[in-house]
């Protein structure tokens, strides 16, 4: 799936010809603005997959949806400015608890956490309330970084993260949706904050993969998890799947999203170039033999917060459980 122009558009990828080809569908999904009567697209800034559900925030993160594609369902969310709620770099993150409710289905949440912050909150579907996040002595000793790249996978959360008052040493933070407790889970190697880029990306809903590139450096590495669950501990084991030296000219910058395909040992990148006042969105394939495709997919006509980005989407047919028992379908 790429997100490109607020909106979003599924994409065909083909990895079996000699030359790799990816393909954008003309048809894109997009949602109406429920706040304004003259069918305005609401403008998708951040998207967070779960489940087959979509968490897509607006620029000023003052509301956010969770849908459904696949079935039309939303369930809006809307965020006052002030209290506990600032909306500075904040980033929420869809999950659920994976012990099953009395009608044994999945009880989904939603966390909010902050740029540089270590201020966690949580939503409850079912009960519909906010609340914050006490007693998680991990996650309040640390600070959150590049939580646009947050990913979710088997209900928990992942991010990166750093121990506060430190200016070195990467991690990943788990935080599992259903003890509401953090981990600091290990990476490839004890990496320094003078990184170009940082990346997180989901493998078939199994698998954590990395893109990690050092500061001023065209080398960059995808590394790759064993299975990961709840029972993982502190040391990770990962495998390193491609080493690639980029020219300057397709350097990536800290919005590039990146997908894996684990087995073919190719990974799809998304970025941007900007001349003569024009944006132009790239998606580049690159294998093990660090031959780089170019796939050209138009000028992002968005005017801010217009980041184009990849993303591997598998659909459901899972309902949003809506407050008071209400169901909503997207127009």
């Amino acid at each position: 799936m790429l997100s490109k122009n607020c909106m979003l558009f599924p994409m065909g990828v083909n990895l079996h010809g000699a030359i790799p080809s990816v393909e954008v569908m003309k048809t894109n999904l997009s949602l109406l603005d429920p706040d304004y009567n003259d069918s305005c697209k609401f403008e998708i800034s951040q998207i967070f997959h779960c489940d087959g559900f979509l968490l897509c925030t607006n620029k000023d993160q003052s509301r956010f949806v969770v849908w459904n594609p696949c079935t039309g369902q939303t369930r809006w969310f809307k965020l006052p400015k002030c209290g506990m709620f600032k909306t500075d770099c904040r980033t929420f993150v869809l999950g659920y608890d994976d012990r099953r409710s009395c009608n044994h289905k999945r009880r989904y949440k939603i966390l909010s956490s902050y740029q540089r912050g270590n201020g966690m909150e949580i939503y409850e579907f079912d009960s519909d309330t906010w609340r914050n996040i006490l007693g998680d002595d991990i996650a309040l000793g640390c600070e959150t970084l590049f939580t646009w790249s947050s990913k979710s996978l088997k209900g928990n959360a992942y991010m990166f993260a750093r121990r506060v008052g430190t200016n070195h040493g990467l991690f990943l933070l788990r935080f599992d949706f259903s003890t509401e407790k953090s981990r600091l889970l290990s990476l490839p190697s004890e990496w320094d904050t003078s990184f170009e880029a940082t990346r997180l990306s989901v493998i078939r809903e199994e698998k954590l993969s990395v893109l990690l590139q050092l500061f001023v450096t065209s080398r960059i590495e995808i590394w790759v998890t064993d299975k990961i669950g709840n029972e993982t501990k502190e040391a990770l084991s990962w495998s390193k799947i491609l080493s690639m030296d980029w020219s300057s000219n397709t350097e990536f910058s800290f919005f590039t999203s990146f997908v894996l395909d684990e087995e073919k040992k190719v990974v799809m990148c998304c970025n941007r170039h900007i001349y003569e006042d024009k944006r132009e969105d790239l998606v580049f394939i690159v294998g093990e033999d660090n031959e780089v495709t170019r796939v050209h997919s138009g000028v992002n006509t968005c005017k801010e917060n217009g980041y184009t980005t990849i993303f591997h989407y598998v659909p459901s047919l899972l309902q949003i459980e809506q407050a008071r028992g209400k169901r909503k379908r997207g127009d």
